[in-house]
């Protein structure tokens, strides 16, 4: 016993030496810097959070069609302002076709067109019986045109006063006629009662002897030869006033019937003035049309047709182009594991692999769609969800100037789906391990 006592102290003596020579400070203070880095480093881990961000590869695509532009009419070839891959704005001019044609039909309407209103505003001015009064346009456009509708005024006006004095002549010989058999009516009737009355007087001188039997039967005779003259003198009276009637009657249809078919005229004229005005607004339209301006802003992806003079037919396509918007559409893929957590209005970011994104830095973009169902992939193989992103801004601005993106473009797309721990990421193979662990065949 007592010899194992003192291997025990020896022991415990050596162990105590040793122990003694490793607390050495220096060693003490390196063990607690570590403890107390491991344990900041943890709970750093633990609250430091990191974005969980899903990668998809794409490319810029137009989110409208190509646009055809193209010519109703059609016609020759004038003029070609652009070129094929200019950039273009919306309105901008891009051809001119010959207008020459449409000019000429213009100027031939608009000349019919004034006449027509100048024949209108002489008919109006001969109803009113008032002095035609001609406005600025039609004087200065065609002063010979005036000219004539003022001479054409003047003789419609003679001829209608000629016509009218000859119906009031006739109206006052019809008068007169009628004074003529009212004088004569006054006379035979005076003649007839003086004639009476003489009669009257000598019938007691025939029984007397006093006179002849002739001279009575010619008193008599003279007498009813006056009343006869007389019955036919008041008959003619009303028929002489009927025709003084009837003269101021053709008087005033003579006016109505010149006013009548002069409303009837105007109105003609206003239809095919109103056909007019819509033939030229088709001309002004034409013309308008012979420059053919870009419908978008956007990027000229083809000409059809180059030869100056050469024949563009009514509705042929003379170029197209590319949309360019405020904003880019980026259409990208993404795996099937990624896309249980994507959702539309999502942020993300957009790189342009054209553009270095150490020096020209990212795009924000929103995701805007999700295809329901996988496409097949056949360069890679297996099947893919094809997403859309819509970036907030249209390009890359560097030192002032604008940066062109156009459809083609290759772009990387990272979607912001959701945020981890720096500890999360560390302990994931553990809990993957862990789930998996014992079930193994």
């Amino acid at each position: 016993m007592s010899r194992w006592h003192q291997d025990d102290v020896a022991v415990i003596s050596a162990w105590d030496a040793a122990e003694r020579r490793v607390r050495h400070p220096m060693a003490s203070i390196l063990l607690w810097s570590i403890v107390c880095l491991i344990v900041s480093f943890l709970i750093w881990a633990h609250f430091a959070q990191l974005d969980e961000v899903t990668h998809a590869e794409g490319q810029v695509v137009p989110s409208q069609k190509t646009q055809k532009v193209q010519n109703l009419e059609g016609g020759i070839l004038s003029e070609l302002l652009v070129d094929e891959g200019e950039q273009v704005k919306k309105d901008q001019i891009l051809l001119r076709i010959d207008s020459t044609i449409h000019e000429a039909n213009l100027k031939k309407n608009r000349g019919e067109f004034l006449m027509l209103r100048a024949e209108i505003i002489r008919m109006r001015a001969e109803i009113a019986n008032k002095v035609p009064v001609f406005p600025k346009e039609i004087t200065e456009e065609n002063p010979a045109l005036v000219a004539n509708q003022q001479a054409l005024f003047e003789t419609r006006k003679m001829e209608l006063e000629r016509e009218i004095s000859i119906l009031k002549l006739q109206a006052s010989q019809k008068g007169q006629e009628l004074g003529e058999l009212q004088t004569r009516r006054d006379g035979l009737k005076n003649s007839v009662r003086l004639i009476s009355k003489e009669l009257a007087l000598k019938r007691p001188l025939l029984s007397d002897g006093a006179i002849s039997t002739a001279e009575i039967l010619q008193l008599e005779r003279l007498l009813s030869e006056k009343q006869s003259d007389l019955a036919i003198t008041e008959q003619s009276i009303p028929r002489a006033r009927s025709a003084i009637v009837e003269a101021e009657d053709r008087i005033n249809k003579a006016k109505l019937t010149f006013t009548r078919e002069t409303m009837g005229e105007i109105d003609q004229l206003r239809a095919k003035l109103e056909n007019f005005q819509e033939v030229a607004a088709s001309d002004e339209d034409r013309i308008r049309r012979t420059e053919v301006t870009s419908p978008l802003e956007g990027i000229v992806k083809r000409i059809f047709l180059n030869t100056i003079g050469g024949t563009i037919h009514a509705g042929e396509t003379i170029l197209e182009i590319t949309p360019i918007e405020d904003t880019l559409l980026i259409e990208a893929w993404v795996e099937p594991k990624d896309v249980a957590f994507l959702r539309p209005g999502m942020p993300g970011a957009v790189t342009i692999t054209a553009y270095d994104r150490s020096i020209y830095g990212t795009l924000d973009a929103t995701l805007v769609s999700l295809s329901a169902d996988t496409f097949e992939d056949k360069e890679k193989g297996g099947g893919r969800f094809r997403i859309q992103m819509r970036t907030l801004e249209k390009g890359f601005v560097k030192y002032g100037v604008k940066l062109p993106i156009i459809p083609g473009m290759t772009a990387t797309v990272e979607l912001l789906t959701g945020k981890k721990t720096v500890l999360d990421y560390l302990l994931k193979p553990i809990w993957r391990a862990r789930q998996r662990a014992l079930r193994e065949r």
